[in-house]
């Protein structure tokens, strides 16, 4: 006859002879095997049955009770011994001690951020704009860039562009290219066609897609000498491709020079109205000026003027709906709510004639320019946001200015072409390129 001692005993070497993770239908059977033996069935067990429970005495009652917490502490036992020994079938394995590290593998590798030279353009230089296509590739005026080859191919065009050209993506996926003339390129069939004849043929202009999926174009140098400074805009709707006049700037901007780019900016809001900020004036000096147009009626109206004179500059909308302004030594912030501008700091090296790239963590890249002293060259500087500093960003793998750039639909940027030199008043046209990759974030 097995005692309750003995049962208990016996359990209790089952648990800790198992030589791995046991299934619930082992412990099972080791607890019947255990039972199956001479001992009695408790009374009360009886009675559930369907069986008359025999009468008892007090030892009776004694033993009953004693049996019954027998009962309730193997019941415990049993319970307990399973969320010891019984692991879902998926998590069978080792002691958790001897487990390997959990993989990481569905994340990206950390790595640092990097500056790394691509596929050389066919012709490069400057004076060119470069738009990213919807399906993933550039084009930058007559090539076009495979970010998956690294390699750079003819367009066999544009034929009409004369100037310091733009470039702007249009809803129905085709790019219009503004300078001297206008053209537009579809990547589907790969070929350029004539628009309707601009209102003031121009270049160094600005090119700003509105909400409604026109493009306004806004002041630059006319074609009749290089101080023909313009303070006419012109629309061109995609839907009829034709041009009309709208509303003139208060201040005629532009940009002295064959080749050059735009001096002002301009930048879409969220409410939809673009700002127009700085540039060269028709004094030949930097404007401290700024204005907004309102497409839907047409005119420009002044808002608040910046805190220093800028032209060569780039202007940035920042997630929180501010635009960054960077050239020469400072940089300011534009509030569109209060029509204001405020510092944001210094630059860790003074330029201009650079670029800005909004990356996908919300800060900004700065990249390349000339110096005070008119070199190009080779530094990158990130602005974040959130904490109001610039951090150093590394250098390019050439000193470069006046090139275009692109943020790629993998988040890493695209500097191509530009010129480099100056340290003599010389400067070389580059047909090179260059990826920066900001890296990925320590999980």
């Amino acid at each position: 006859m097995t005692t309750d001692r003995d049962f208990d005993a016996l359990l209790r070497s089952w648990f800790e002879a198992s030589a791995g993770p046991a299934q619930p239908q082992d412990l099972a059977e080791s607890v019947r095997a255990a039972t199956a033996h001479s001992r009695p069935r408790p009374a009360w067990l009886v009675r559930l049955g369907g069986e008359p429970m025999p009468e008892v005495g007090r030892s009776g009652l004694n033993r009953l009770a004693v049996m019954g917490l027998s009962a309730a502490a193997v019941v415990a036992a049993i319970v307990l011994g399973i969320s010891l020994v019984w692991r879902p079938s998926q998590n069978i394995g080792p002691k958790p001690e001897e487990s390997p590290s959990p993989s990481h593998d569905e994340r990206p590798s950390p790595h640092a951020a990097s500056w790394t030279l691509t596929g050389s353009m066919l012709h490069g230089g400057d004076g060119h704009a470069a738009v990213l296509l919807p399906d993933g590739r550039v084009l930058a005026l007559g090539e076009l860039y495979d970010p998956t080859s690294g390699t750079w191919s003819s367009t066999g065009g544009p034929t009409q562009i004369t100037g310091a050209a733009t470039a702007t993506l249009l809803v129905n996926g085709t790019v219009l290219v503004v300078g001297g003339g206008a053209e537009t390129f579809d990547p589907r069939t790969n070929t350029w066609s004539s628009t309707g004849p601009m209102i003031a043929p121009r270049s160094a202009q600005t090119a700003t897609r509105l909400l409604d999926g026109r493009v306004l174009v806004a002041g630059g140098m006319g074609p009749n000498s290089s101080y023909d400074y313009l303070a006419s805009a012109e629309i061109y709707d995609p839907a009829t491709r034709t041009w009309s006049a709208t509303g003139s700037m208060r201040e005629a901007r532009g940009e002295r020079g064959i080749g050059v780019l735009a001096g002002h900016t301009a930048t879409l809001l969220p409410d939809g109205k673009v700002l127009v900020a700085g540039g060269e004036g028709t004094l030949f000096a930097g404007l401290q000026s700024a204005e907004l147009y309102d497409p839907g009626s047409g005119t420009w109206s002044p808002t608040g003027s910046m805190l220093a004179a800028h032209e060569l500059h780039t202007a940035t909308l920042l997630p929180n709906g501010l635009v960054l302004l960077v050239g020469g030594q400072t940089a300011e912030l534009y509030d569109p709510e209060a029509g204001t501008w405020r510092s944001a700091g210094s630059l860790t090296v003074p330029r201009s004639n650079h670029t800005a790239t909004l990356l996908a963590n919300g800060s900004v890249l700065i990249a390349g320019g000339t110096a005070f002293g008119g070199a190009a060259i080779s530094s990158a500087e990130l602005y974040d946001p959130s904490s109001a500093i610039w951090i150093d960003a590394g250098t390019m793998s050439l000193t470069r200015a006046w090139h275009s750039v692109t943020l790629l639909q993998d988040g890493r940027v695209l500097i191509a072409g530009g010129e480099t030199g100056g340290e003599t008043n010389v400067f070389r046209g580059l047909r090179s390129a260059e990826l920066y990759d900001p890296g990925v974030s320590a999980p």
